[in-house]
């Protein structure tokens, strides 16, 4: 069963966090991306078998409050570390996408005692002039499936986009990711280039960098701009999967991060 969101009260901040939770074992922070990786997915049903997932929604996604407050990566990453104080959570393993990924990494980078092992999927946070990262502010739902997922065709696609859909659906769909992708841009537009670089050599955690091998929004270049700036990072590429590996191969994925939190 999928669970639902539920209020955390945020006290410092006198706001609510929504979080999605479920599973048992030790604690698992997910941190969402841009494009529909928001919410439960496949890889986090997987997880939830072996840990205690925590899935928060970034406020300005799906109208949750505390956006005001945000005014760049930094407030972002102190948000989360309100949400895990709150939720009794002092140390945890943490998988982020995306946008969620370079959150993830500043945390790592600001407080490194609370992150005990990373795994980022398709991470944002550098630039290259020579291999940008795709814009997806100006993505309609057509390149969106293209661009996004390895086959076009597939359920996973065609559950977030379904062409089927009638009209009304169809518009509430543009309407709710242009409601997210405002959120989104305060940290990603007009590049998703925040200082990332002249922190992440602070991170002391164990990274694992996963990538589909046929990222079109991410490059898999960017695989080593990461790489090379950590101290203690390995990268798994995912065949025959795109920027989602949540909802194209979900198995992969939590295989990959599965091992890579047993690790010793």
């Amino acid at each position: 069963m999928t669970p639902e969101y539920r209020d955390v009260p945020l006290r410092r901040r006198g706001l609510n966090a929504r979080v999605l939770s479920a599973g048992s074992g030790e604690p698992l922070l997910y941190l969402h991306g841009a494009i529909a990786s928001t919410g439960w997915s496949p890889f986090l049903d997987i997880m939830a078998q072996e840990y205690t997932v925590h899935a928060p929604l970034q406020p300005g996604f799906g109208e949750v409050e505390g956006l005001e407050s945000i005014a760049d990566i930094i407030d972002m990453a102190l948000y989360y570390f309100d949400v895990l104080d709150e939720l009794g959570i002092k140390r945890v393993r943490v998988v982020g996408h995306f946008l969620g990924a370079m959150v993830a990494a500043e945390m790592a980078a600001l407080c490194p005692h609370y992150v005990s092992r990373l795994a980022l999927s398709a991470p944002t946070g550098f630039w290259r002039d020579d291999e940008p990262v795709r814009d997806i502010f100006i993505m309609s739902d057509d390149e969106i499936r293209e661009g996004m997922w390895y086959d076009p065709q597939s359920p996973s696609a065609e559950a977030v986009l379904s062409e089927q859909a009638s009209d009304e659906e169809k518009a509430r769909r543009v309407l709710e990711r242009s409601i997210d992708l405002a959120a989104a841009g305060k940290l990603l537009w007009p590049i998703p280039d925040r200082g990332l670089a002249r922190r992440i050599n602070r991170v002391r955690a164990p990274v694992l960098l996963v990538w589909g091998d046929t990222d079109r929004v991410v490059p898999l270049a960017y695989a080593r701009e990461f790489s090379d700036r950590l101290e203690n990072a390995k990268t798994a590429v995912i065949p025959r999967c795109g920027h989602l590996p949540m909802l194209e191969q979900p198995e992969d994925l939590a295989r990959h991060v599965s091992a890579f939190f047993r690790e010793p």
